[in-house]
């Protein structure tokens, strides 16, 4: 796990960040990632069985901190991968359980 975002291709890191900013924006509500633990998919499934209110796959307010993270790792030149993310715990204490 390197310190610095390395570019697969010419103008790949700048794609990365327009791609980000592209995404800003967008009102989302429910997101799902093809890594499930970026936004505790199973953790969330727990709670859903456990009739936990509110459904925590509404979660407007992680898809905003995901995407925060994913900024600050480009402007800082760090990589981004589950050691960012339990940031977010304090939020959700669901989020990212050990």
């Amino acid at each position: 796990m390197g310190d610095k975002v390395q570019e697969g291709y010419e103008g790949a890191l700048q794609d990365y960040k327009e791609t980000v900013d592209r995404l800003e924006p967008l009102k989302v509500d429910v997101w799902l990632a093809s890594h499930p633990e970026t936004n505790d998919t199973f953790g969330k499934l727990e709670l859903l069985r456990k009739r936990v209110t509110p459904n925590p796959y509404i979660d407007p307010e992680g898809w905003k901190a995901f995407l925060r993270i994913i900024k600050n790792s480009l402007t800082s030149g760090k990589a981004v991968g589950p050691w960012n993310l339990p940031l977010y715990t304090r939020l959700r204490p669901y989020f990212m359980k050990n």
